[in-house]
């Protein structure tokens, strides 16, 4: 029987899938799914091949050649992982960031990047022994318990970009900036500033990524879903650690299971991991910061392998600096002295660690920093624009910035939005918030779990706090929040019985299944027509749906989603000076001469979101000469009418192809 045990969660994530597909009404989509899911999860194996690889690399060079802290007789399986895959991502994303800077982001550059890396991850090793070791883990009954919820969550990976997820705008951010960057820096041949998208000034580690798989995938188009793919393996990868390190801290197999089962039942997990969006890839590079903290010693080379994680979780996401980077050194630093029979640190020593560990998180933006300064003269540019400098921007310019990205409500209304945005709000709901806090309070309950699970709740009250001081209070900006409340659920599940543990995390899990696959077909059913089928079968549909705009040189008004236009566009993001708003200045009001300006530009159509528009006059601000009342005027001046494809857009053509 033992055998066929590593069997079940393949049959269960199969099931799942199968399960979804037919909730979707997409069995006709299966074989096209299929293709997809063996495409998309060897690309993506690839990537986390070569970046474990390179974790290996780094970790020597980083550790020394002393004893290893994180060998197997001192620290468990999950610090290892933590070392690697934290390391090699922070290393793989810097090395695509420079080849990009250097303009040498060739499919044959990133293939000999990830295959060296695949390499350095194998030699040495026991490859013998790799078929049992993999045949051991898949036998472990937590695997197959979170199956079913990876099974969703790859389905939804597999839809085309701008078709799920109402609540996040059908995926807004991913398509005007996560995907578009990295796409006009494949397009230019080299990393370069981006005047019209501010959000090409971030860091943008996540996004290296993307811009390695486009050229790995040649095009944009064709390494979208690969983008999707990889975002969701960080969830998955975030899961495993969770489990790993809660199983050997609890020593119980429900303990690693709870984890990361509960991690992954969040339905803001499902939303955020199955975009090419950012938060799974900071979500387990600062995990791994702490796993480091907590089961290193508090040598110099530790803490600046842990920080090193740590600044790639901040260079990923730049939130992450409040909700990870600080919280991780916080309750290393407070609570893993109160384990039994831990020794005591010196305060002197324990300062100079935590140097160590924000200078080595410091030392990854290095790059980031270099190249905004050359480009703006502003290191930190779009944020200290009154004291380094605003660049290309005017005033307007920065406070659209400044109001759209940082806190305005009253501390009453925050504290009331926390309410609303964790309990009152569907992406993580009262079943599972429930269940986190039992575990939580469990964990606490216990003497061998309490200085880790206070360590915890640390870490989740930091959050909060930095959530509703230095946020816009946006509930999916919680989601680091359930980092530390899955993984005090999994050592919460430890002190129960197993006999009633394990039923337990079972109905969790199944039943957030279930609620996931009915999230999805919600999502599916508001999206962009056509069906799932349609869409699952032929990912390139909404792409092919602008085809029509081919050998035009289109300007986006009130729209900055400009992943699907295809060739050159001109549009700029929410808080630039509209292009369009700079012709009607420019012609004093005549458009006539707006007009003839865009023509001279070789500007052929003019595309406008109205939708968007009233979005953007009702939050971050809008241009006053983006009305429909002047794109009326264009068309007294000459300009012509198309029939639109999407009702909530306007087409005008400038002149004929």
């Amino acid at each position: 029987m033992k055998r066929f045990l590593p069997a079940v969660p393949l049959v269960a994530f199969f099931v799942a899938a199968l399960a979804t597909l037919g909730r979707l009404e997409a069995f006709g989509a299966l074989g096209g799914w299929a293709l997809t899911a063996a495409l998309e999860g060897a690309t993506v194996a690839l990537f986390w091949g070569g970046a474990l690889g390179l974790g290996r690399l780094a970790g020597a060079a980083v550790l020394g050649r002393g004893p290893d802290p994180f060998d197997a007789s001192r620290a468990p399986a999950a610090a290892r992982f933590a070392l690697e895959g934290g390391l090699g991502f922070a290393a793989l994303m810097t090395a695509l960031h420079l080849l990009g800077l250097a303009g040498l982001i060739f499919a044959p550059v990133v293939v000999i990047l990830l295959l060296g890396g695949c390499v350095a991850a194998l030699v040495g090793r026991d490859l013998k022994s790799l078929p049992g070791r993999a045949a051991s883990i898949f036998s472990h009954p937590g695997v197959a318990i979170a199956a079913p919820l990876v099974a969703v969550l790859l389905v939804a990976a597999s839809f085309p970009p701008g078709m799920l997820w109402p609540s996040e705008a059908k995926g807004y951010d991913a398509l005007e900036y996560h995907l578009q960057v990295p796409r006009e820096w494949l397009a230019s041949g080299a990393i370069r500033a981006l005047p019209h998208n501010l959000y090409g000034y971030l860091p943008l580690n996540f996004e290296m990524l993307t811009l390695g798989m486009f050229s790995l995938r040649g095009g944009a188009f064709e390494g979208m879903l690969g983008a999707q793919w990889l975002h969701a393996s960080f969830a998955v990868g975030t899961a495993a650690l969770l489990g790993l390190w809660a199983g050997a801290r609890a020593g119980s197999p429900v303990a690693g299971a709870a984890a990361a089962a509960t991690y992954l039942c969040v339905p803001w997990n499902l939303v955020t991991g199955s975009l090419a969006y950012n938060e799974q890839a900071a979500a387990f590079l600062g995990l791994g910061a702490l796993v480091l903290l907590w089961e290193g010693p508090m040598t110099h080379r530790v803490m600046a392998a842990a920080g090193l994680c740590a600044g790639a979780a901040v260079g990923t996401k730049l939130t992450a600096a409040g909700f990870l980077f600080l919280p991780a050194l916080a309750a290393a630093a407070a609570f893993r002295d109160r384990e039994p029979a831990a020794p005591r640190t010196p305060p002197k020593r324990l300062a100079l660690a935590a140097l160590v560990f924000c200078a080595a998180g410091l030392l990854v933006h290095a790059p980031y920093l270099v190249r905004n300064a050359a480009w703006t003269g502003n290191p930190v540019f779009p944020f200290a624009t009154r004291v380094l400098g605003r660049a290309h921007w005017g005033e307007t310019q920065e406070w659209r910035f400044i109001n759209g990205h940082f806190p305005r409500a009253s501390a009453g209304d925050r504290v009331t939005a926390l309410w609303k945005s964790g309990v009152g709000d569907p992406g993580y709901g009262f079943a599972w918030l429930a269940a986190v806090l039992a575990g939580l309070g469990l964990a606490l309950s216990k003497r061998p779990t309490r200085a880790l699970a206070a360590g915890a709740g640390v870490f989740a009250l930091m959050q909060i706090l930095f959530w509703i001081s230095a946020t816009h209070l946006q509930p999916r900006f919680l989601q680091p929040l359930t980092i530390p409340l899955a993984f005090a659920a999994g050592l919460g599940a430890a002190a129960i019985p197993a006999r009633f543990a394990w039923p337990a995390v079972s109905l969790l899990a199944i039943g957030h299944t279930a609620w996931h696959g009915q999230l999805l077909w919600r999502g599916a059913e508001a999206g962009s027509p056509p069906t799932a089928a349609v869409a699952l079968a032929e990912p390139m549909f909404l792409a092919e749906k602008f085809e029509g705009l081919k050998g035009h040189k289109a300007l986006l008004v009130a729209e900055a989603r400009a992943f699907y236009v295809p060739g050159a566009c001109v549009y700029a993001d929410p808080f630039e000076t509209s292009p369009f708003a700079r012709f009607w200045r420019a012609a004093g009001g005549d458009p006539a001469k707006a007009l003839a300006a865009m023509r001279a530009s070789g500007i052929t159509l003019v595309i406008a979101n109205w939708d968007e528009a009233e979005r953007l006059k009702r939050t971050y601000g809008l241009d006053p000469e983006i009305t429909r009342g002047n794109f009326e005027r264009l068309v007294g001046a000459g300009a012509k009418r198309l029939e639109s494809p999407d009702p909530i857009v306007e087409i005008l053509e400038l002149s004929p192809r």
